[in-house]
């Protein structure tokens, strides 16, 4: 079957009866790449034409001339097919059809900047209120950026003793930040927040 498919696919004038022998051999593949690649019936049926019409055009322009790797041409051919197909496809939305009102503004309004203003004056006067050891991990670690693990190798400490101080630290910080007047919902966003 494959020599006799060969045989019919390198003539070029009998592209047709490649075809016929092609679509009984693998049809049944394509049909099921169409099936995975798309639940909508319909769609699975103009995908499945689209991608025997693109390999009639492929084998007609003598594309494929390897031999022994006809199947592995066919899988490529059609995954590329059905790709393409889905970018074709995407659903883009018009420019009009945008809601501008739905955009966020860049810049926050004059009541976020005095709240955050406001949960950072409460957050600061925390910090301040932490023991000096405490205080300065959390500035390392928050303000200049550096590593747990490369402060628990500067303090001689070994990570995890270090880690469940850092972890106390900050349950310190929450509660001092909580009894200074921060509700419930302002420490949910400080914590989303943090620098």
């Amino acid at each position: 079957m494959k020599k006799k498919l060969m045989r019919s696919f390198l003539q070029k004038n009998e592209i047709n009866v490649c075809m016929v022998e092609l679509l009984k051999k693998y049809g049944a593949y394509i049909r099921a790449k169409a099936i995975r690649a798309v639940s909508n019936e319909a769609e699975r049926e103009e995908l499945t034409a689209g991608i025997i019409i693109h390999l009639y055009e492929k084998l007609s322009k003598m594309v494929y001339t390897e031999e022994g790797k006809f199947e592995y041409w066919l899988h490529t051919v059609v995954n590329h097919y059905i790709i393409s197909w889905r970018r074709k496809r995407a659903k883009k939305l018009p420019i009009s059809d945008i809601e501008l009102e739905r955009i966020p503004s860049a810049s926050p309004s004059l009541g976020e900047t005095l709240h955050r203003e406001r949960l950072y004056e409460i957050l600061w006067k925390a910090v301040d209120a932490l023991e000096d050891s405490q205080r300065e991990i959390l500035l390392l670690h928050f303000q200049h950026g550096v590593r747990l693990t490369q402060i628990a190798e500067m303090k001689g400490i070994p990570y995890n003793t270090f880690y469940k101080k850092f972890k106390k630290t900050l349950v310190t910080l929450e509660h001092l930040c909580i009894e200074l007047g921060l509700t419930y919902d302002e420490n949910l966003w400080l914590q989303s927040h943090q620098p």
